[in-house]
């Protein structure tokens, strides 16, 4: 697990999701007004998810290191979900 934090994919998913995670709830008021705050929260989860999933599918990292992807991918999926309902 250490290894996994000083690669670049480690750093960079663990700044993204604490980032995301800081910056709370999106606000969405009505139609098309998206204040930056949330362009900052899509942002954030697609480079987020981009980076995960380069960690699943290149096949090059260990056991622990997909966990902590799989576990990412959840985090904003999990993250996304209630705002969408």
């Amino acid at each position: 697990m250490k290894t996994f934090f000083k690669s670049l994919a480690g750093v960079s998913t663990s700044i993204l999701v604490v980032a995301l995670v800081v910056l709370g709830l999106p606000k969405i008021t009505f139609a098309s007004s998206l204040d930056y705050k949330v362009y900052m929260q899509i942002g954030i989860s697609v480079v987020a998810l981009i980076v995960c999933f380069y960690i699943v599918l290149s096949k090059k990292y260990a056991e622990d290191t997909l966990k902590w992807a799989f576990g990412t991918i959840g985090l904003i999926i999990g993250y996304w979900l209630p705002t969408v309902v």
